[in-house]
């Protein structure tokens, strides 16, 4: 990614006297406040992009994760630094931040209350409604009869305790209400099952807007019947694919139902206009990006043309904070209740 000088230059507020800035990262060496710089930092995960972190000398002044193309906002009070607003210890400092944020991201639960209960189960949803989450994330497959059900990974081992690593695509929707989907969180979840989507769109009905991450193509028509079926507003669901293709093929089944495109990197390198006519003309009104990839341009690039940004998942203040600074519309997170409460602490004005 191509980061001129001037792009930069143009996007640093500084407030020297406070050892305040707003800087967008363009890589390590930066020098972001006075005596501090940006050293490059082994990945947290083996397949995480390149990070960087704030440094004082030699001396590492931030737990913070940072990543190139994105503004930061950086400051010192003696000894201790602050990234987006938050030292390590957990103070914050958040008046000078809070002036450079100018949109309220929604936030999303990610897999329902995906902190306190069994992710992709009921109880999920409940809870997330409870705490008043206004869109839930979800994780849509098919079994073998052709039922859809809410399941994260291709096989039910990890959140039933099982071992025989037995996909949903070879059980019928009863084998799959054998297996105990909670208690592997809490024990308190004993026998919460692993859930028909029906149930769900019936829990979240006139509540929650459901955002559907789609874990296997071909679901469309199977979402449309059950639509059909339950009489849900096409506004109370946001279909999420992986790929432009599905995308076409999910718009014959559900025209009118919001449409987002999921990517676990930039889903183009070209910041064209051509780029997001394309993506409208297909029905995609959104883009759903890992935080740890998206960039300020690419943010900048998709409002410019009437698209909006979800960012996932993102759990730690210093991101959240960051998120809304760089102008996501929405923020995915594991943590719904504890971002709604910053997200309405930062766009307070």
């Amino acid at each position: 990614m191509r980061i001129s000088l001037v792009v930069l230059l143009a996007v640093v507020c500084c407030a020297a006297a406070h050892g305040q800035r707003a800087v967008l990262v363009a890589g390590a060496g930066q020098e972001v406040l006075s005596g501090a710089t940006l050293r490059a930092v082994p990945p947290a995960k083996k397949n995480d992009p390149p990070q960087l972190a704030l440094y004082a000398g030699e001396q590492r002044v931030s737990k913070a994760s940072i990543y190139v193309g994105k503004v930061y906002h950086f400051a010192a009070e003696g000894n201790r630094y602050f990234v987006n607003g938050f030292a390590d210890d957990g103070e914050s400092k958040l008046t000078d931040l809070k002036s450079q944020i100018t949109g309220k991201p929604v936030t999303v639960g990610h897999r329902g209350d995906n902190t306190g209960s069994p992710e992709n189960t009921n109880i999920s949803y409940v809870n997330a409604i409870a705490n008043h989450t206004p869109i839930v994330e979800m994780d849509l497959r098919l079994t073998k009869d052709n039922v859809l059900v809410l399941l994260h990974d291709p096989t039910v081992d990890r959140t039933t305790g099982g071992t025989g690593k037995r996909a949903i695509v070879d059980m019928t929707f009863a084998e799959t209400q054998k297996p105990d989907a909670g208690s592997w969180k809490n024990a308190k979840y004993k026998g919460e099952p692993i859930p028909a989507v029906e149930t769900i769109f019936q829990t979240c009905r006139g509540k929650a807007i459901a955002m559907l991450d789609l874990k296997c193509t071909g679901l469309g028509k199977s979402i449309a019947e059950l639509k059909s079926k339950l009489n849900i507003p096409a506004d109370q669901l946001i279909l999420a694919p992986w790929e432009q293709e599905e995308g076409v093929a999910l718009r014959q089944y559900l025209p009118d139902v919001p449409m987002i495109l999921l990517h676990g990197k930039l889903p183009t390198e070209t910041l064209d206009d051509a780029y997001f006519a394309k993506m409208k003309q297909i029905g995609f009104s959104a883009f759903s990006i890992n935080w740890q990839v998206l960039t300020r341009d690419f943010i900048d690039a998709a409002h410019k043309n009437g698209m909006k940004i979800y960012v996932w998942t993102v759990n730690t203040p210093v991101d959240v904070a960051g998120a809304a600074l760089n102008g996501a519309d929405g923020i995915i997170t594991d943590d719904a209740p504890a971002t709604m409460k910053l997200i309405s602490e930062l766009t307070a004005h």
